[in-house]
């Protein structure tokens, strides 16, 4: 690369790590608020993870995404005109909704401002770190309950049917499942968001590194969710049956609370895996399709 485009490529590099400080000076508040939430509430503990893997992608794949980078304003200036927007939407709203949008604000901000230093082609390349890094927007307080109802009931509804499937004695009323000598209530603990969340992750990141085509990473992300549900239904048939048929403690012992956790977590990288090789197998042999 000559001399005098390497010091303009600089220059823009120069550009984007300023205006990113700018950001981080500018929203020092939210992002103060959204490392305390991070720290205080488990359910948010994954948060931390998503800006050092957002980066280390775009290291690790700087020598594809990085090209010849180009200024772009009619691009960049509308995505930062938006973020602006989101920010004086949340700035009418209390609680976590407020946050939310301030944090949406910061990624949008953010992102227009590598759209107005790179260029499109370059963030065309750069297309999954850059939405990945949405996921540091905090979901709302609302939208995390309704996520947690709904693996909660889908795990009871699966729990029920392993039951019945492996010739066990139940009864369900709601998220109580009555067995003989115990009843056991499927709780908001039991949902294994944190858990679950963890697997969206490492599943968004195989189907990245792993599949070619957008609508088989799509299709992976699908997929994971009857994945999240099943593995909480055998790890509560698991504790129910050995604390019914073996011994009470189970219920109560480190099993339930942290071994149980890590083994089924483990067997839902196993389902993982060969979903995402029938998906490779699954697609034609040029990578170059149109639909990449």
């Amino acid at each position: 690369m000559p001399s005098g485009t390497s010091a303009i490529v600089r220059s823009r590099y120069f550009r984007l790590f300023a205006l990113s400080l700018l950001w981080v000076i500018v929203f020092r508040a939210p992002l103060s608020a959204l490392g305390n939430l991070t720290l205080q509430n488990e359910d948010y503990n994954y948060i931390v993870l998503i800006p050092v893997i957002s980066v280390w992608l775009l290291i690790l794949e700087r020598r594809r995404i990085f090209n010849l980078p180009r200024y772009c304003p009619a691009v960049g200036l509308p995505l930062m005109l938006a973020g602006v927007l989101v920010y004086l939407s949340g700035a009418l709203l209390r609680g976590s909704e407020s946050l939310s949008l301030a944090v949406l604000a910061f990624v949008l901000l953010w992102q227009g401002g590598f759209v107005l230093c790179c260029g499109p082609g370059t963030c065309r390349k750069a297309a999954f770190p850059l939405l990945f890094l949405l996921c540091i927007v905090p979901p709302p307080a609302f939208v995390l309950d309704q996520a947690i109802e709904a693996l909660r009931a889908g795990s009871t509804d699966v729990s029920y049917a392993l039951f019945r499937l492996a010739g066990v004695p139940v009864f369900r009323h709601g998220f109580f499942l009555t067995l003989p000598g115990a009843e056991i209530e499927v709780a908001k603990q039991c949902s294994g968001i944190r858990s679950s969340v963890s697997l969206l992750i490492a599943g968004l990141l195989a189907g990245h590194f792993f599949l070619q085509l957008n609508s088989r990473k799509m299709l992976l992300a699908v997929c994971i969710v009857p994945i999240m549900i099943l593995k909480n239904a055998v790890r509560i048939v698991a504790i129910a049956l050995l604390g019914v048929y073996w011994d009470h403690s189970f219920f109560f012992g480190s099993f339930h609370h942290q071994y149980g956790g890590l083994a089924v977590s483990a067997l839902a990288v196993a389902m993982l895996v060969p979903v995402i090789w029938m998906l490779r197998k699954s697609e034609p042999s040029d990578h170059l399709a149109a639909e990449k």
